[in-house]
């Protein structure tokens, strides 16, 4: 398959791993989260047909306080990537669920721990974190 190569992904992730580079062949769809109107635009470029993708690599960002429902939409976007696309399609997508916030809650805490600050960190916060990261 000699389609395009596809990436979707938040505006930061595709900047780093992607954009910033003008002869950066790929095609690139900003989508911030699961609930994004450009996540359903995926299955367009993996139709089989003249132009279905060579690959796709996503991150799909999932908050899961903000979405209840993230499980059955984590599903039903996987059913409908592996149905519509070409067999020989290249399929890489990582979905983060809360790691926005265990990422903040990391730098938030390497910084109360460094023995220069005067930042406190406390037990409720080492729990709230530990819990980010499971």
């Amino acid at each position: 398959n000699e389609g395009p190569f596809i990436c979707l992904g938040p505006n930061e992730w595709v900047k780093e791993h992607v954009g910033g580079r003008d002869q950066s062949t790929a095609n690139v769809l900003q989508c911030e989260n699961i609930n994004s109107s450009s996540i359903r635009a995926i299955t367009s470029y993996l139709r089989q047909g003249a132009r279905s993708a060579s690959m796709l690599w996503a991150r799909v960002c999932v908050d899961p306080a903000a979405d209840e429902e993230y499980n059955t939409k984590i599903d039903s976007l996987l059913s409908s990537v592996f149905d519509t696309s070409a067999t020989n399609t290249v399929i890489l997508i990582i979905i983060q669920v809360g790691y926005d916030e265990a990422k903040n809650l990391y730098k938030q805490r390497t910084a109360a721990k460094d023995p220069r600050s005067t930042l406190g960190w406390s037990q409720t916060q080492e729990e709230k974190y530990s819990i980010s990261r499971h």
